[in-house]
């Protein structure tokens, strides 16, 4: 796991899961967007977990293991099934890990 003290980075990108995870409790219900558009929870959620920003979330991560502490590290754990840092070596995220462990929490 990483050591070392967190940055602003990893502090946002723990907090915009944390949302994701909070919005995954909606995703039976219908949302209306900005627009007054009706939209659907699941349909948000897999908006939010785009695959643009996972990859400059990996290139970051993948280049920086000492931005997340090791609370941040358990909390990706919980979410993805898997530590992102194993034998010294990054296993990237995928949007796939990520909303299948959001739509998963109980």
């Amino acid at each position: 796991m990483g050591q070392g003290n967190s940055g602003p980075f990893s502090e946002e990108f723990i907090l915009y899961l944390e949302s994701m995870r909070k919005v995954q409790r909606v995703t039976n219900a219908n949302v209306i967007d900005s627009d007054g558009r009706i939209t659907g929870g699941k349909e948000l959620l897999e908006a939010m977990a785009n695959k643009g920003m996972i990859e400059s979330i990996n290139e970051i991560l993948q280049h920086n293991p000492a931005l997340l502490n090791s609370e941040q590290e358990k909390f990706l754990f919980d979410i993805l099934g898997y530590e992102i840092y194993s034998q010294n070596e990054y296993i990237p995220i995928t949007v796939a890990s990520l909303t299948t462990g959001l739509f998963n929490v109980g």
